[in-house]
This record gives structure tokens, sequence and C-alpha cells, in this order.
């Protein structure tokens, strides 16, 4: 019960930060948000919202704004966010991979609606895929509280511009024994890019799209990794960017581990791509 309640005070606070500045005083609204960010913060958890989205999506801009707000509330320690062009709503775009294609089809065939989002792969009222956006928020909350292993990952990044070459170094380490497989998944993300975008502001050719998936480091379901108790497990990926497109001061490595059978993401982080 007392939980529940927690999780409903945090709930509100999102809310009334999203809420017009005139309607509570400012300093309210940090001194109240700072309290929850704080108690979030000493979890020491993380979420993962996968944002399925598309250039043709009429709703996805009001969606991705709730997203980067909520995020902008509980830091991006605690909630990360990528966005995935696939399926009907991304024909034709240049944000289209491989390996998004893959996620959608095994989380999403239906590919009905969007914007469509995943809370760290986890069933929420007995469905993975939440099309309400307007509650993103609750979901991620409700993750936040939830019982999962205590299991921790951290990066760093080694970027050659003169090769285009990018190393990243991975530790996982965790506080408990953990009995299920776990797998450690790499993905490259971009921001600030321009592009056009139904119903994009200020302009739909003017639109700012950030968090797009770009590629998977370590391919589409990443490796199998060890996270021994009071242990530190190091792995090492290498990936090329030569020949791409991409501008690498605006990427960022985002690195999670997940349940290899249930496929539930356990802790995310997200560093830059370059270091400076």
């Amino acid at each position: 019960m007392k939980m529940n309640k927690l999780i409903s005070s945090l709930i509100l606070s999102v809310s009334i930060l999203a809420m017009a500045c005139d309607t509570i005083p400012e300093d309210k609204q940090f001194l109240a948000e700072k309290k929850s960010v704080e108690e979030i913060k000493m979890l020491g958890r993380s979420v993962l919202l996968e944002d399925y989205t598309g250039i043709w999506c009429t709703n996805c801009p009001r969606a991705a704004a709730a997203a980067h707000e909520t995020q902008k509330i509980l830091s991006k320690d605690v909630l990360v966010i990528v966005s995935i062009h696939a399926g009907v709503f991304s024909t034709n775009s240049p944000f289209n991979t491989s390996v998004g294609d893959e996620y959608q089809k095994r989380f999403y065939p239906e590919n009905s609606a969007y914007p469509a989002g995943i809370i760290s792969r986890t069933k929420f009222n007995n469905k993975l895929v939440n099309i309400q956006d307007d509650s993103w928020k609750t979901d991620i909350l409700a993750m936040l509280f939830s019982e999962i292993p205590n299991v921790k990952l951290s990066l760093q990044n080694q970027y050659n511009d003169i090769d285009s070459t990018l190393t990243v170094t991975s530790s996982v380490v965790s506080n408990e024994k953990i009995e299920q497989e776990l797998k450690l998944q790499l993905w490259l993300t971009e921001s600030k890019i321009k592009h056009f975008q139904v119903n994009g502001t200020p302009k739909p050719n003017e639109y700012i799209h950030n968090h797009v998936l770009r590629d998977a480091i370590n391919g589409v379901w990443g490796d199998t990794v060890q996270a021994k108790q009071g242990e530190k497990s190091v792995y090492t990926n290498t990936y090329s960017l030569k020949g791409k497109i991409w501008e690498p001061k605006n990427m960022d490595v985002v690195g999670f581990l997940y349940d290899a059978k249930t496929m539930q993401v356990l802790y995310v982080t997200e560093i830059k791509l370059i270091n400076n």
C-alpha cells in the first residue's frame, strides 16, 4: 500500500511539472519534483522507453515531446529514450534500419497504431505495447519501483576520428546472485537531425528528430554476459562508422541488460559517443 501511494505521488508530481507554469509557482514545482527525483535516484534503477514511431505518424511529435519532458524531470540517468522508426508509418524514411524492423516484427507485429511505447519490454495491464502515450509516464514510474534483479551496467567509449572506429567497454556487476541468462545490447542513436515529420513543429520540414536508432553495435539481440555477484565482468565491442553520414558529435551509445528468456530490460544506461 505504501509503495502504491508513493507511485501515485510521483505520477502526480510528473503531471504537475508538465502543466502550465502559471498554474503553480515555479519554486513549488521545483521543490516538489526535486524530492521525487531524489527518491527515484536513490533506487539506482533506470528505464528504457522504446518509442516506435515514423515520419508519417501524425501524433508522434506530441508523444516525443511528452517523453522528452518526462526525461527532463527524471533525468537521462533514470530514463533512456530510443526512437525506432519502423513499420507502416515509416515508409521510405531515411531513419529505417534493419535492426529496427526486426524489433518491430518481434514486439509489435500488428503495427496498427503509432506512437507505440514499450517500457523496458515489460507488460503493463497484460500488454507489452502501449499506444496510449499519455500514460507512458505512469508505466515508467511503475517500472522504477518494480521488483527486478539488482544488476548494473556502466559504459566507456573510445572513438578514433581518424579511422572512425568506436570501441565500447561494458562493465557488468550484480549485488545479488543472478539466476537467469542475461544479454547485453548496445545501440547507436543520433539526435539533432532536421528532417520532415508530419505535424512536426515549428514546420514539418524543420522538425528535429532525437534519440533515433541508427544501428546495433553487437547484433540484433546482443551478446550473452555473466553477472557474478560482487564481481565485475568486462566486455569490449568495436564498431566502424566509416562511410556513415551520421554526426558522431550528436550520437550516443545506449547499453542495456535484459533477461534472455523474458526479454525484460533490467538496467539501461546512455553515454555520449564522443566525450567532450
